[in-house]
Parts: structure tokens; sequence; C-alpha cells
């Protein structure tokens, strides 16, 4: 977790009503809901698999985007 990270997610909190979610093993307080390894974060019909991938700090998650076999943009 890096402070231009949570004001980045604040600003956009506040701008267009986004949710913030971190990792569970961050130790942040404050966020709208906390994720762990294989949880999924659901938008529309497709979702986000969360991935624990502890590193550079130990609350680093991959985001992997499910594999619907869908375009993402209109009209492609």
């Amino acid at each position: 977790m890096h402070a231009d990270h949570v004001t980045g997610a604040w600003l956009l909190k506040q701008q267009f009503g986004s949710a913030i979610a971190l990792s569970a093993q961050s130790g942040a307080a404050g966020a709208d809901r906390y994720v762990d390894h294989g949880d999924k974060i659901v938008f529309g019909r497709r979702h986000l698999e969360v991935r624990g991938t502890p590193g550079h700090t130990k609350g680093c998650i991959t985001l992997v985007l499910d594999d619907s076999g869908s375009n993402l943009l209109p009209g492609s």
C-alpha cells in the first residue's frame, strides 16, 4: 500500500462513487471491501479474480479478468 494509491483511490471514490477494495493482508483501514486470494469482484456480467501476490508489500494482489470469451469494447 502506498500513499499515492490511497489518495488516487479516494479521489475516484469522491468523483465517481467508486468502492475501495484492499487486500485483507494490507493492514490498512478504511476500505469499503477487503479481499483475499480467491475472492471474486463482480461487475456487470464480468468479474475479477483476486490473487495474492505478496512481494513489494505483503498486501500486494493481482486482479485477473475472467475469460468469458466476449469482447470488452462495444462494437468489437
